[in-house]
């Protein structure tokens, strides 16, 4: 991401800019470097410094190698971390800035490890943030535009009624605050009590999907009139067509509708220590109407397409088999695997289209809409 985007998110009344900047300036760590970074961290948290480099995906580029390693040997010297050379700054006194309004918030000196992720539908700034001991006391999510603004409305919502209606076995982030400030949607939530990425993804623990599947209240429609089905028709713009052809194709027969994550993968669900529940998070997607099955061929399609590396027909494939397994256990017949499946990859081709960054998007796009193309009845128009 550009410094002008991290500068509307950090200090949108002023701006980030090369170089270590001035005493009382914020001052980041910038990886993998300041031209288009996708990690800033606060340059005076040791913690923040060594975990971004750690969790940095740096590239192969023999430049950002260099500056990863040179990092990363200074990371516990603040002096070294203030000359390294992928340093930006928000000049003091150019309005108000994210970092001081959470700790005005929090009540906290306030040190922020800004995460953006790789290029994805929802992508936004995931924010840690740290203490004067450099402990992690929160996180903050940022709805930048439109579609992720919602995305958090959306989450805090879901959170709330978790927390106030729990649902058995699944245990969800504390809502510390959620706002609006300078045009963005921000929600802080407290961290779980959960270790480092595990070193296997977990199964799709279909048991817990089934519990909320039953939490959101099941019901059954056919899908032309459910209107998840409606409101994913709208947010396909040009690509409607190819849903178009899943309303003949289903014609009058009634789907399962019920509690739905929306974004149910291994990196936003772990299990807890003692095994007795499940830790969840990332509830911005998350409807009490979703059909149901679509989770679980999001999960499988997820580990398919990030973390084996199959192409979208394979992990599809793949996620149709998993489905005519799992289905039983949702009371739901398997020979609607298929279906479950395209309906997944619906729902992603609308969030490309949604996205903010949907010009970074169209090669994945089109690679969906080839498999989807190719489950077309015969005879369908184009």
């Amino acid at each position: 991401m550009s410094l002008s985007w991290w500068s509307r998110v950090l200090a949108p009344d002023g701006s980030l800019q090369r170089g270590p900047g001035r005493q009382g300036d914020e001052v980041y760590v910038a990886l993998p470097g300041v031209r288009a970074p996708s990690i800033l961290a606060d340059a005076d948290s040791t913690a923040a410094v060594r975990g971004a480099l750690v969790r940095s995906e740096a590239g192969i580029g023999r430049h950002e190698q260099l500056v990863r390693s040179a990092a990363a040997k200074a990371a516990s010297n603040l002096r070294v971390r203030r000359r390294l050379p992928n340093l930006v700054h928000v000049p003091a006194g150019s309005g108000v800035t994210l970092r001081a309004e959470l700790e005005s918030r929090l009540g906290v000196e306030a040190r922020l490890w800004a995460t953006a992720g790789p290029v994805r539908p929802n992508r936004k700034p995931v924010i840690r943030v740290l203490d004067g001991s450099d402990r992690v006391v929160a996180f903050a999510k940022v709805g930048w535009d439109r579609a992720t603004a919602e995305m958090v409305d959306t989450e805090a919502d879901a959170l709330a009624s978790l927390r106030e209606r729990p649902c058995r076995g699944l245990i969800v982030p504390d809502v510390v605050d959620h706002f609006a400030w300078s045009g963005l949607s921000i929600l802080v939530t407290r961290p779980l009590p959960i270790q480092d990425r595990p070193t296997a993804e977990p199964d799709a623990e279909i048991e817990s999907l089934v519990r909320l599947v039953e939490y959101g209240g099941r019901s059954h429609e056919p899908l032309a009139r459910a209107p998840w089905w409606q409101s994913l028709r709208r947010r396909l713009g040009p690509f409607d067509r190819l849903a178009a052809d899943e309303e003949v194709r289903s014609g009058d027969e009634a789907i399962d509708l019920g509690g739905h994550h929306g974004d149910w993968s291994p990196w936003n669900i772990r299990r807890t220590v003692s095994d007795m529940g499940l830790y969840v998070w990332d509830w911005e997607r998350s409807r009490v109407d979703g059909p149901v099955g679509v989770d679980a061929a999001h999960y499988v399609l997820q580990v398919g397409r990030f973390i084996d590396g199959q192409t979208v027909a394979a992990a599809a494939q793949r996620a149709e088999d998993a489905l005519v397994e799992h289905l039983p256990a949702f009371g739901v017949d398997p020979s609607r695997a298929a279906l479950l499946v395209r309906l997944e990859l619906l729902e992603t081709v609308a969030r490309m289209v949604e996205s903010g960054l949907a010009d970074q998007l169209i090669d994945r796009r089109d690679e969906i809409i080839a498999v989807l193309e190719s489950a077309r009845p015969a005879g369908a128009p184009t």
